[in-house]
């Protein structure tokens, strides 16, 4: 099989069900479809790995700017926002995990007089170098959530930063569902974890960041 007929094989297969397909190295393609390299691991989620290059098939760059139209839904990969040499922007990642029945994971994303939302967060620190990338993994029930779990929490919450559905969860194995929510810092260039928090930890998580972004 020729090399360009392999690509086009591995883009047929990621539509037949499955999020991640098992592409050589030297063929990987961002969500975007651009052509890249991904660090390589040894792949989890402890500080110093590498975090493994996830997919996932429905999500938004900027919610708000799609209407939160389910019809505009687009992949995300982690790929996409690989910044080896700062063109893109990012300097660190923040990987967020929320759920529709978790109370901090709806503080988080809405804020309150004491506390910004991460949509502010993202305002504040984004010209720093922060993305924020959020995934939704379950809805009321602890199902997996659905596209119109994410139209729905997305306008609620009227999100500007990249999120997308995580139904497969597939970030549990860095964090278990119950311990929501899940916030892993990475940085861009070499997308190596700087710092994991389980929980409501944000009195401690954005000093943090804070004081990463001005080492950078």
């Amino acid at each position: 099989m020729s090399r360009l007929a392999l690509v086009v094989a591995v883009a047929l297969c990621a539509a037949c069900g499955t999020n991640r397909p098992d592409i050589p190295d030297d063929l990987k393609q961002t969500a975007g479809g651009t052509t890249g390299s991904y660090p390589a691991g040894p792949y989890g989620g402890e500080k110093g790995d590498t975090i493994d290059n996830f997919s996932f098939s429905a999500g938004w760059l900027n919610p708000e700017a799609s209407n939160y139209d389910p019809a505009a839904f687009a992949p995300i990969a982690f790929a996409d926002f690989h910044d080896p040499d700062g063109s893109k922007g990012h300097k660190l990642l923040l990987l967020n995990t929320s759920a529709v029945w978790c109370g901090a994971c709806k503080a988080e994303h809405g804020g309150s007089p004491s506390k910004p939302s991460l949509n502010e967060h993202q305002d504040s620190l984004g010209p720093k170098g922060l993305t924020i990338i959020s995934l939704l993994f379950q809805d009321a029930k602890s199902d997996p959530a659905t596209a119109d779990h994410l139209v729905g929490w997305t306008q609620t919450y009227e999100t500007r930063h990249p999120m997308a559905l995580d139904p497969d969860y597939q970030m549990g194995q860095f964090g278990s569902a119950e311990s929501a929510p899940l916030n892993i810092v990475v940085e861009a260039r070499t997308m190596t974890v700087v710092e994991k928090f389980i929980g409501d930890q944000a009195s401690v998580m954005w000093p943090f960041i804070e004081s990463e972004l001005a080492k950078r």
